[in-house]
């Protein structure tokens, strides 16, 4: 049991990233364009990018910290790891908000925060990423609860984790995707986004951040003050009575469900009417240029040879010897190869 669920979770985690690096391609490379202003640094999205790469494989066991068969030392040096995740993070915020104030102090607003108001609001493109990037801003600080042994010892196995995913791959991911398709369908079919579509789509990207919202705020709250499960039965838990105070909050979910549910018809319909209903013309694929595109590019982030070399050394350094240590001396209760089952 501890082998198949740690080589679940070295596939799972790195499968998140799978998913979130798309987005992330999105934040740096298409929304700068859609606001016609330029990337902050061209460099700066590449390092990010291989930090990126080197941290979302050998982090897997941070989602077993409470189980058994794995030394703490190698629970720790994974914890750390995970940790580095932050740094690529806070350079992609850093990024992204100077790439929208420079593009603000361009148009001439100079207040501390007036450049917000030179972004554009109205335009679906821009909006969903937007609030795909603001919904990874609370999901990224679940994800540090999460990662953490001390914090997570309160939220495992509660639905808190469930409502973490529900923010960043159900919202940050999900949103940007939904900005993704309102350009790139009518792109691919030669076809216009209208300002009706426009309108609906921003819509529907309020809807679902709102429907998620709801959800996930409800998750987060049970799971971390209830301490309402991931997935059980009520007996488990105390049977019926413990069940009870949880109702409330299952109702907010059954809320924040509707919701969605509501968006993810608004989605189809834009989806049919940018596919086949939209009038025919010509959707740019938006590629934004940097501000620092003369500069050369730093020579390691174009390196794959070492870009491989250093992302196996950490797998092998952070995995080989668990891994090893659960065929040389299983933990209690999990039988050998030689009786012919792998624990």
């Amino acid at each position: 049991m501890s082998l198949s669920r740690t080589l679940f979770w070295y596939f799972g985690h790195a499968l998140v990233y799978f998913w979130l690096l798309p987005a992330y391609m999105c934040w740096y490379a298409i929304v700068p364009k859609i606001i016609n202003g330029k990337a902050f640094s061209d460099n700066l999205a590449r390092m990010s990018f291989m930090l990126f790469l080197f941290f979302s494989i050998p982090v897997g066991i941070h989602h077993q910290l409470v189980e058994p068969g794995i030394d703490d030392i190698w629970k720790y040096l994974q914890v750390v790891l995970t940790f580095m995740v932050v740094v690529p993070s806070f350079m992609t915020a850093f990024s992204l908000f100077a790439t929208f104030e420079h593009h603000g102090r361009s148009l001439g607003y100079k207040g501390l925060f007036t450049w917000f108001k030179s972004l554009p609001w109205n335009d679906a493109r821009f909006v969903l990423p937007f609030l795909g990037m603001s919904a990874f801003i609370p999901g990224g600080a679940g994800g540090l609860v999460n990662a953490s042994a001390q914090m997570n010892g309160l939220i495992h196995n509660t639905i808190w984790v469930t409502g973490h995913f529900h923010l960043t791959i159900a919202s940050a991911v999900i949103l940007t995707f939904f900005g993704i398709m309102y350009w790139l369908i009518p792109h691919c079919t030669g076809r216009k986004l209208t300002k009706f579509t426009n309108k609906l789509a921003i819509i529907q990207g309020y809807t679902w951040a709102i429907g998620m919202t709801i959800m996930s705020g409800a998750m987060h709250y049970v799971g971390l003050f209830k301490g309402a499960p991931r997935r059980s039965t009520f007996s488990e838990y105390g049977g019926a009575k413990q069940a009870a105070e949880w109702i409330p909050y299952q109702v907010l979910q059954a809320v924040g469900g509707t919701i969605l549910f509501i968006s993810i018809i608004l989605v189809v319909m834009i989806f049919i009417h940018l596919a086949f209903l939209s009038p025919k013309g010509e959707e740019e694929y938006p590629i934004a240029e940097a501000l620092d595109e003369q500069q050369p590019v730093t020579k390691l982030v174009e390196n794959w040879r070492f870009l491989i070399i250093i992302t196996v050394l950490l797998i092998l350094i952070a995995y080989t010897v668990p891994i090893g240590q659960m065929f040389i001396d299983p933990p209690p209760g999990a039988k050998g190869l030689g009786e012919g089952k792998l624990w």
